[in-house]
């Protein structure tokens, strides 16, 4: 039995997920095909692969086509129990919540700067996120 849920998200833009995912500092992004790991060794493909520091398991992205948008992939409870421990230890502020609503947060940035142009605000930035 598989252990990996997935959930939509509004995030479309690849480049600008994979530099929210580097910038959150969660761990170090493994953008191309890669594996997430959870629950008792298991492994399920990712597009966009964030593995979380000092966890055995990791945080995925895959492109939904009919969507176009990406879903967010794990082994949630695995990943939770995890975060909550580092969260208890040094690494304050690690939630697995927090960190999905940092990596949300950092691409929404990333989306505003790619959209200014000389000071102005273009028209054609796409920063729509729903994290509720």
């Amino acid at each position: 039995m598989s252990h990996f849920h997935a959930v939509i998200t509004q995030l479309k833009n690849k480049e600008r997920l994979i530099k929210a995912c580097e910038k959150v500092g969660a761990g170090p992004v493994i953008s191309q095909d890669g594996l997430i790991r959870g629950y008792n060794g298991q492994v399920r493909p990712a597009d966009i692969v964030l593995n979380i520091v000092d966890s055995i398991y990791d945080m995925g992205f895959d492109w939904v086509p009919e969507e176009g948008v990406y879903q967010v992939v794990g082994d949630w409870s695995g990943l939770a129990n995890s975060c909550r421990a580092l969260s208890n230890g040094e690494r304050e502020g690690n939630s697995l919540e927090q960190i999905f609503n940092r990596i949300c947060q950092i691409y929404a940035q990333l989306g505003i700067e790619e959209a200014t142009v000389g000071g102005k605000v273009g028209s054609s930035a796409n920063v729509s996120i729903n994290v509720g």
